[in-house]
């Protein structure tokens, strides 16, 4: 896995980038090429959709489905997350915790049509549970 370090834009230079971690890193890679990437950092997923995600969605479905929150939360996992590696096609589930805010608005979506579709539940968009 390639490592990130983040910093902050000041006074249109970088700063407070060299960590220690950052520094260790760096030494390894003495006398090579490198390259460098500049990005705004992906956003992780918000404690609002989390809260939705838990407080209203697994909810509603554990209810309905029978299925402890545990569960079911690792079922829709599987469903909705599940991905193919470019290694063999061995398969795999994307945590949640990974995704970022857009990426869970998407799962959360899918499982929305679903719930809708095939179970015949309809899930409240969050801003009618505020």
């Amino acid at each position: 896995m390639i490592p990130i370090f983040t910093g902050n834009v000041i006074a249109g230079a970088l700063r407070n980038y060299v960590t220690f971690k950052c520094q260790k890193y760096l030494d390894t890679l003495e006398g090579q090429a490198v390259e460098i990437i500049i990005r705004k950092p992906k956003t992780k997923r918000s404690d609002l959709q989390n809260n939705y995600y838990w407080g209203v969605v697994i909810e509603l479905l554990s209810k309905e489905l029978g299925y402890d929150q545990d569960e079911l939360h690792e079922i829709l996992k599987y469903k909705f997350l599940k991905k193919s590696s470019a290694f063999g096609g061995m398969e795999y589930v994307k945590s949640t915790s990974k995704l970022n805010t857009a990426e869970f608005e998407e799962y959360l979506d899918k499982i929305k049509r679903w719930s809708a579709e095939f179970l015949k539940v309809v899930i409240p968009d969050p801003k009618m549970v505020e």
